[in-house]
């Protein structure tokens, strides 16, 4: 305890509470790690991003001790960004500043000496000493391995008619009802924590034409969450010449979108069915069929 007197007089007490370097670093907590990649201009939290897009990278986090934060001045905190192909590490020292010292939670933010620009995975470890509090992981994937994880999560149709305005549709309806309409893909990455720009390209398909017109070219960011393309909405006379929209990165195609519904397959007296229309096969009709052979195969009556 500390004591402040006025000549023989006790005007106060204050009690110091003294610590071990081993109680203070088993008291402190690191919560909510985070790792943030510069992605086309936007900070995105992420575990898996595009290396070549990278243009910066920060671990941020808040750093807690009930007994207050001072102690660190002494012990020092590090992060440490270790890239796993080559063992190259850097070691960052954390400063803090005279009002997170006072206190006893602080937020922090690291970067690398140098950002991550090639393939591989890197661990990222928040250290008091030799002791480790948080660790974490992050991939750089190369373009092909993040164009291989996208996946179209859902698709609709954006339409515009004159008594309900504009509503999101499954399927569209007949273009008499309609003044405009247009295709609406939601697209996502099956890489954990991704984020990536991808140039994407909305094509029209049109019947007996070698050149599929494009409605639509914009750069978009991809997570892993659903990311929403579409583009303008298209009169209902330029629609009757669509068979379908195509959700395109270059040449390849990511999902598709047609304008016709789902046919029915009918049956014939021999057993065999008439064959149908030609029809662009996309995750609708997927999961349809799924969920009709789940039926059959648990003995529901069809519908």
């Amino acid at each position: 305890n500390g004591e402040v007197f006025w000549r023989t007089h006790l005007m106060g007490k204050i009690d110091l509470q003294i610590l071990t370097r081993e109680e203070f670093v088993g008291d402190l907590r690191i919560h909510l790690p985070t790792i943030f990649v510069d992605v086309g201009g936007q900070n995105v939290a992420a575990q898996s991003f595009v290396a070549s897009q990278c243009r910066g990278l920060s671990a941020t986090a808040i750093v807690r001790s009930a007994t207050g934060l001072a102690p660190l001045l002494d012990v020092g905190l590090k992060v440490v960004f270790r890239w796993d192909r080559t063992g190259r590490t850097d070691e960052v020292p954390v400063p803090l500043v005279a009002s997170q010292l006072a206190g006893r939670e602080a937020m922090i933010s690291v970067s690398p000496l140098k950002r991550p620009k090639r393939v591989g995975e890197w661990s990222i470890s928040w250290m008091v000493g030799d002791t480790t509090l948080a660790c974490q992981r992050v991939r750089a994937l190369s373009p092909k391995a993040f164009l291989d994880s996208l996946r179209i999560i859902d698709t609709r149709f954006v339409i515009e008619t004159e008594k309900a305005g504009l509503q999101l549709v499954r399927q569209l309806p007949p273009l008499d009802e309609l003044r405009k309409a247009g295709p609406c893909f939601v697209v996502g990455s099956r890489e954990a924590g991704m984020a990536g720009m991808v140039h994407f390209q909305i094509t029209a398909k049109v019947p007996d034409s070698h050149q599929s017109p494009t409605v639509l070219e914009q750069v978009v960011l991809v997570t892993d969450g659903p990311t929403v393309v579409t583009p303008s909405l298209i009169d209902v006379g330029e629609l009757a010449q669509i068979d379908a929209f195509e959700l395109r990165h270059k040449n390849r195609i990511i999902g598709s979108l047609p304008l016709s519904p789902i046919p029915r397959a009918v049956l014939t007296g021999e057993g065999g069915f008439k064959p149908t229309s030609d029809f662009l096969w996309n995750h609708h009709a997927e999961d349809e069929l799924l969920e009709r052979m789940s039926r059959l195969m648990n003995g529901e009556p069809g519908k």
